[in-house]
């Protein structure tokens, strides 16, 4: 095993933001066995741990950045639903046919919707 072919490899992968393999990852473990000394085994370790630090944030950032946009993306869905919904209840179409036009939302949503604004209508 030519220790710092793996090495070269595997820090290059991380610095071009490539995820490791299972494989890559076992030699990642494995990498600081293969030198002689401790002092030099020491300073491999702490390369290798600087290096897997920065994968382990680039995987968190990555999945937290998923999870904020799929979220925000329903929001902003949900948002727009409900308009769509307000708005042509306000023309005076239907519950109903508000439920086929604006499939995002229940029944029961849309009838909530309409009461809040017969309220609205005649409270104002």
């Amino acid at each position: 095993m030519d220790s710092l072919e793996i090495r070269k490899r595997l820090t290059g992968k991380i610095e071009r933001k490539e995820k490791l393999t299972d494989k890559e990852l076992m030699e990642f473990v494995i990498l600081p066995l293969t030198y002689k000394g401790k002092e030099k085994k020491r300073e491999i370790i702490e390369e290798l741990f600087s290096i897997a630090k920065q994968q382990a944030m680039k995987q968190l950032a990555e999945e937290v950045t998923k999870e904020v946009t799929e979220e925000v993306t329903k929001e902003v869905t949900k948002e727009v639903a409900q308009e769509n919904a307000r708005a042509l209840l306000r023309e005076g179409d239907s519950v109903e046919k508000v439920a086929r036009c604006v499939k995002q939302l229940s029944m029961k949503g849309i009838q909530k919707l309409a009461e809040k604004l017969q309220r609205e209508k005649h409270e104002g």
